[in-house]
């Protein structure tokens, strides 16, 4: 089974008290209680990703609302990954990026889930920005490792395209009174 359990204000005891009714059929709330799988469909990534995806949307969503409600700041970022996108490796970058690791099949599987949502939760109003591809064009290795970790220059360059939003974002918010701003920064 693919198991979480819905309320995270539970003890540890009281969830495994309501997992094990579940898992006898004692439980008739279970449907609020757990998300369940069964071991048949467990194994079935896509489905897995696309659930988990609409979990992560939903939160993001929870967190543009929670922070438009005190005027705060709020930016979500798709982190670029070397198993999503167009980016050509040469062979020495292959060997550092693309070697075997357990992360590779949950990033292809799961990556395009995640780009899809974006379009959708921009245009609910949150600020969301996916810049998979600002790797693509660059000729220099980005990736020290296999799993999603950048180089310097890699997060040189992440780093700069984020702030390069941030500011534009914050100035926008502040032109249209939608961010309570630090009597320090005005």
């Amino acid at each position: 089974y693919l198991i979480r359990y819905r309320n995270y204000n539970a003890s540890l005891a009281e969830a495994q008290a309501r997992l094990e009714q579940t898992m006898v059929g004692k439980n008739k709330n279970a449907a609020k209680d757990f998300f369940v799988k069964p071991a048949d469909q467990a194994n079935d990534v896509q489905a897995i990703m696309a659930t988990e995806t609409k979990s992560w949307a939903k939160s993001v969503r929870q967190m543009q609302a929670i922070t438009n409600e005190s005027k705060t700041f709020f930016m979500s970022v798709v982190q670029p990954n070397q198993y999503y996108g167009n980016r050509k490796f040469t062979a020495q970058q292959k060997t550092i990026a693309l070697a075997d690791g357990p992360f590779r099949d949950a990033v292809i599987a799961g990556y395009p889930h995640l780009a899809k949502k974006v379009p959708d939760l921009k245009a609910r109003g949150v600020n969301i920005f996916a810049p998979t591809e600002i790797f693509d064009n660059v000729e220099e290795n980005m990736y020290s490792d296999s799993c999603c970790h950048y180089t310097p220059a890699g997060y040189k360059i992440l780093a700069n395209f984020i702030v390069d939003r941030m500011f534009e974002d914050i100035a926008r918010a502040k032109k249209d009174g939608k961010l309570n701003v630090p009597a320090c920064l005005k």
